[in-house]
């Protein structure tokens, strides 16, 4: 079986509505902005406010911005700490700390599998691919696409969207 597959529309619903609140806001952000869990939870509680955020991706090294669409203001909103977007434990003496992404991780399995979706290869990281997906769906442009995920190569934009290409071809 695939790893971090791409998730269909009814089984991503499915997998959110068995999200708690903060989970929920979590996996929103991830879905709507196509940033990977480790940029996402060592970002500044600074950097969501107004339309669009600017992070730099630990991955690559380089800098993304992604313009806000009201549902990931909402989540941002809701999540937002005093230093760190999502926040951790707070130590005495270093203050607050930021989530795991570890963390993340685990509330994700744990949804997936109380929405009866576990065992198909859904991830964290396959909210990235729906991004790319509906980025894909927007502009009807793979180059638009790669830019906006920051791909270097053509050929990585299209494993991630190959899950969904596949997927229509199978149900035509």
């Amino acid at each position: 079986m695939l790893k971090n597959r791409w998730i269909p529309e009814p089984d991503l619903e499915q997998i959110l509505a068995h999200a708690d609140r903060r989970d929920k806001d979590i996996f929103t952000l991830l879905l709507e902005t196509g940033y990977r869990v480790d940029d996402l939870v060592s970002s500044r509680a600074n950097a969501w406010e107004g339309d669009s955020v600017t992070l730099l991706e630990k991955k690559t090294g380089k800098q993304r911005t992604v313009r806000l669409s009201e549902r990931a203001k909402k989540a941002a909103n809701n999540l937002r700490g005093e230093i760190y977007l999502l926040t951790g434990s707070r130590r005495p003496l270093h203050g607050e700390t930021h989530m795991h992404r570890a963390t993340v991780w685990r509330h994700w399995n744990k949804t997936v599998k109380e929405a009866g979706r576990g065992g198909k290869g859904y991830t964290v990281h396959s909210l990235r691919k729906c991004y790319a997906i509906r980025r894909l769906r927007e502009t009807g442009n793979v180059e638009a696409v790669q830019k906006d995920l920051n791909h270097d190569r053509w050929v990585t934009t299209l494993l991630y969207l190959s899950d969904a290409m596949m997927d229509a071809f199978r149900r035509s």
